[in-house]
């Protein structure tokens, strides 16, 4: 059941959503992304911690906030729906089939953070995980580096590995890449620096925080409260497709913070929940808020 009047997503390649008497309607054409975002006096009322912008999807509803919409392309869709965990509350619900994309992006400009050094947190339950070797994208950061080229950093995963146990799930990796390159603009690289044999669950809920440090060429992660530091890439990963083994992950300025499902291989269609997302310049926002919130 829908509990809010927002349901987005794309029948072909591109769709724009349109909100006919609080109703959200919508019809294929070949460009726009579409804008989702609450009132804003529902959100700053909320209590954020020490997070700059913070959103649980509880009082949700159709508005106009600059900063926040979806992007979706291929078989997919976006919307907010009453999480079937039995606790009611509610969440972003994301499905993602084949190559496509089904993401919420975020503009940490309009939402009044800087651009260069991103904390954020959100807690995600994937229902199921690939069974072949797939890439996937769960979270990015993407923008403009110094060099005028447009660069992302990325958490998600690609193979399906054989845990010990006789279990397998499919392993997280960090990646790097420089999309211009796919139009015949600029360098390619395409880089990446898998786990340790660390898969992603599913499901149960999730807490990832991450942070980005364009300052420094970093990235790291934490997935329930515990640092994954076979993630953390600083300067270099392991390799590129494009590029020699040590070439520089250079940060981008993050203009554009996405948070759901990217695949760029024919997958089975994946639903993923999204829910509590919270972003800072200044520190990690931690998991134990979340629980606390819980009991």
């Amino acid at each position: 059941m829908v509990k809010n009047a927002l349901s987005l997503f794309k029948s072909g390649f591109y769709s724009l959503s349109v909100t006919i008497a609080g109703v959200a309607a919508c019809h294929s054409q070949a460009a726009p992304q579409n804008q989702i975002a609450d009132q804003e006096p529902s959100r700053r009322s909320r209590d954020c911690g020490n997070a700059t912008w913070c959103e649980d999807f509880e009082s949700y509803s159709l508005g106009q906030e600059q900063g926040v919409k979806a992007k979706l392309q291929g078989d997919s869709a976006l919307s907010i729906e009453t999480v079937p965990d039995g606790q009611g509350g509610s969440a972003i619900k994301a499905i993602a089939a084949g190559r496509s994309t089904a993401f919420l992006e975020l503009a940490p400009l309009q939402l009044g953070l800087s651009s260069q050094h991103i904390y954020g947190r959100f807690r995600v339950l994937l229902e199921s995980a690939p069974t072949e070797s797939v890439h996937w994208t769960l979270l990015a950061g993407s923008g403009t580096r110094p060099d005028g080229q447009q660069a992302i950093y990325r958490y998600g995963g690609q193979h399906r590995i054989q845990h010990p146990d006789g279990s397998s799930g499919s392993q997280w990796m960090a990646n790097y890449e420089t999309p211009e390159f796919y139009s015949n603009q600029g360098e390619g690289s395409d880089c990446w620096h898998h786990a340790a044999g660390r898969t992603i669950d599913e499901g149960r809920w999730l807490c990832v925080e991450w942070e980005f440090d364009g300052e420094n060429d970093a990235m790291h992660l934490w997935l329930d409260g515990q640092p994954a530091e076979d993630l953390s890439v600083e300067g270099v990963g392991q390799g590129c497709l494009h590029q020699k083994e040590n070439y520089p992950w250079s940060a981008p300025k993050f203009e554009t913070i996405s948070i759901g499902w990217e695949s760029y291989q024919e997958d089975d269609s994946r639903t993923i929940w999204i829910d509590d997302i919270a972003l800072s310049n200044s520190e990690r926002l931690g998991c134990s808020r979340l629980e606390q919130q819980e009991e």
